[in-house]
């Protein structure tokens, strides 16, 4: 899925379909930021039963977050999600944690962010999102750029049966922020689903 024919025929075919799936795995398909921002779009908007979604390796940055959130947001049956092996960052791993939220995602049980290059901010707002989960089960952010004391009050939030925090030797100095840059499109679908949610 490196080229625009090849993403939006991707899409097309999950919007055919949006309606029955439950899991859906797009592990290193190359799609990078475009792609991945097109597929999320589609499962905003469709896919309300989704269960799974596997984003894993597809060279995304944090300018494609703001579309992942949004197509998780709604999601009340998910329970797994995994994003590892992106260029997601602290910026966009926090616009991730914005969308996270105790009543809509009961369900959720397990978030996979390892390799991810999130720094300490990013890392301990998820963790702080995803501790309100009632079914929360593992959290892992390893091989990542987070903190040794960062870590640790990681660990201590969650509990050590919940986290894979290893391989992690960040550096303050490394964990700067992103400027995300507004997607109208995506704007005026959030707020359609927002009024929706709200019905």
């Amino acid at each position: 899925f490196t080229d625009d024919a090849s993403r939006a025929a991707l899409a097309a075919a999950l919007e055919a379909s949006a309606g029955d799936l439950r899991r859906i795995t797009l592990r290193d398909c190359a799609m990078e930021d475009d792609g991945v921002r097109a597929v999320c779009k589609v499962l905003a908007a469709t896919a309300v039963g989704l269960e799974r979604l596997d984003l894993s390796g597809n060279d995304a940055t944090p300018q494609a977050m703001p579309a992942v959130a949004l197509a998780v947001k709604y999601k009340s049956r998910l329970s797994y999600l995994a994003l590892e092996d992106n260029a997601v960052k602290s910026a966009g791993a926090a616009v991730l944690a914005a969308a996270l939220d105790p009543e809509r995602h009961a369900a959720l049980e397990t978030v996979v962010l390892a390799g991810s290059e999130i720094g300490s901010a990013g890392a301990m707002a998820v963790a702080r999102a995803v501790a309100g989960l009632p079914a929360f089960k593992m959290l892992n952010m390893s091989g990542n750029e987070i903190t040794e004391d960062t870590v640790a009050e990681i660990t201590e939030l969650l509990g050590e049966e919940r986290v894979n925090l290893e391989d992690n030797d960040g550096d303050e100095e490394d964990d700067e922020d992103e400027e995300i840059e507004e997607d109208p499109e995506l704007n005026e679908l959030s707020e359609m689903l927002a009024t929706k949610a709200k019905v």
